[in-house]
């Protein structure tokens, strides 16, 4: 899929097309390759929105990441609402916040993360279709009218 995008802008756009491919490419995956190094999510993920990107060129990937950002958080919410655990969650977010700011500051000791067994997981897949798909009706829509 990443290849067959790069060859298509490639053939639409030339070179400038294979430069805006790549950088879309980039950019759509490096939030999930942050996300598979540092919190154990699939690497799939990465790889999919990569060459999402590559397709959809900058601009459109742009919008997506957007989507995808906004669905995951909305997907994220409703799963911790309906298991009950708004709370254990919160926590979690205020210690991640605070190790990384104390990364950040160069202090050393700080809380461990969540275990295994107080991490919430959610099916970031849905949150990936769900985006992407509502900002593919958003650029449609947008076209349509310009």
């Amino acid at each position: 899929m990443l290849l067959l995008g790069m060859i298509c802008s490639v053939s639409t756009a030339g070179l400038a097309g294979l430069a805006d491919s790549a950088v879309a490419c980039f950019m759509l995956s490096a939030p999930y390759v942050v996300l598979f190094v540092f919190a154990g999510g699939g690497a799939g993920d990465a790889k999919l929105m990569g060459a999402i990107g590559a397709w959809l060129g900058l601009v459109n990937s742009i919008v997506v990441l957007f989507c995808v950002s906004l669905a995951a958080i909305a997907i994220g919410l409703a799963i911790v609402i309906v298991r009950k655990r708004m709370r254990a969650t919160a926590i979690n977010i205020g210690n991640t916040c605070y190790r990384w700011f104390m990364i950040l500051a160069g202090v050393k000791g700080q809380p461990s993360l969540a275990t295994d067994s107080q991490r919430q997981t959610m099916p970031y897949a849905l949150a990936m279709t769900t985006g992407t798909c509502i900002a593919a009706i958003g650029i449609l829509i947008w076209r349509l009218q310009h």
